[in-house]
């Protein structure tokens, strides 16, 4: 999950097991961005392990957020220039070197990142008057465009990704949001070929709060593609928040997360068709 941004707010997993309150991303890329996260976030890969940090640290000092997984190691040295600069650089143990550089201010956000491998990526958000939100990315590769226009409970945007090498439209895409009130609705569509539908709803069953989540992709290669899935928060350890999901290969998943001690959170996963893996997890925020 990226940080939470004081300019572009948005509520995180457990808030939304919690509270019926929703703040939509206003970018089009983040149309769909509620209903990915209750479907992705805290899901261990089956068979696999991960520990990371993902500490803020103050303005004017470095600090180190280490990560292992059954992947490999890496490490994020981090310093805040200014509140307004802030700097990380991950160090690999291929020996890949990743620095990035973020600039955000008044509604505007700039982020640049490099590679060895003369690899690059120069990211650009803004907010404008009138609810209009744009999105710029340019890379070595592509060069992409996104706005969205806010008109009360409902977002309008598109954009369209230029390949560089072939000097031509890769692609396009165009969507519609709609959310009030911790319910959401999207449909988005990528060259008027493939369409993906997302539906967010909070639901209350004798006060206890569930959200439950739903997505279709059609027009793909493989056909129609679908997921469902549910949060709440455990009713046998509080503070633990249970997650499960099913999509169309029948793939049952299971998650628990739970707060431990001194901003560590430790995840349990599991992935059943229909024989089970498992995974576990161990997050600093």
């Amino acid at each position: 999950r990226p940080p939470r941004s004081t300019l572009f707010p948005y509520t995180t997993l457990s808030d939304l097991a919690t509270t019926s309150f929703f703040v939509i991303m206003p970018f089009y890329k983040g149309f769909n961005k509620g209903v990915k996260d209750l479907l992705t976030d805290n899901y261990a890969e089956g068979g696999a392990w991960k520990i990371e940090s993902k500490f803020k640290g103050p303005v004017g000092k470095f600090y180190f957020n280490p990560q292992a997984s059954s992947k490999g190691v890496s490490v994020d040295v981090e310093y805040n220039c200014c509140p307004e600069v802030k700097t990380k650089t991950n160090f690999s143990d291929k020996g890949a070197i990743k620095p990035k550089v973020t600039w955000e201010r008044d509604g505007h956000k700039v982020e640049a990142t490099a590679a060895l491998d003369k690899q690059f990526e120069v990211v650009y958000e803004g907010k404008f008057p009138g609810n209009v939100f744009f999105c710029d990315k340019f890379t070595n590769e592509t060069a992409d465009a996104y706005a969205a226009v806010g008109f009360g409970a409902f977002s309008v945007g598109g954009g369209a990704v230029f390949s560089m090498e072939k000097q031509a439209l890769a692609h396009w895409g165009a969507g519609v949001q709609w959310a009030d009130n911790g319910y959401m609705a999207n449909v988005t569509t990528t060259c008027g070929k493939t369409f993906t539908t997302g539906v967010l709803a909070p639901v209350t069953v004798a006060d206890h709060k569930f959200t439950f989540a739903a997505q279709t992709v059609c027009g793909g290669k493989g056909g129609l593609q679908w997921i469902l899935g549910c949060q709440f928060g455990s009713f046998l350890c509080p503070g633990a928040t249970i997650k499960c999901k099913v999509d169309q290969a029948l793939k049952v998943y299971f998650s628990w997360t739970r707060p431990v001690a001194d901003g560590w959170k430790f995840g349990f996963s599991s992935e059943c068709n229909p024989g089970c893996k498992y995974g576990v997890t161990l997050t600093r925020e």
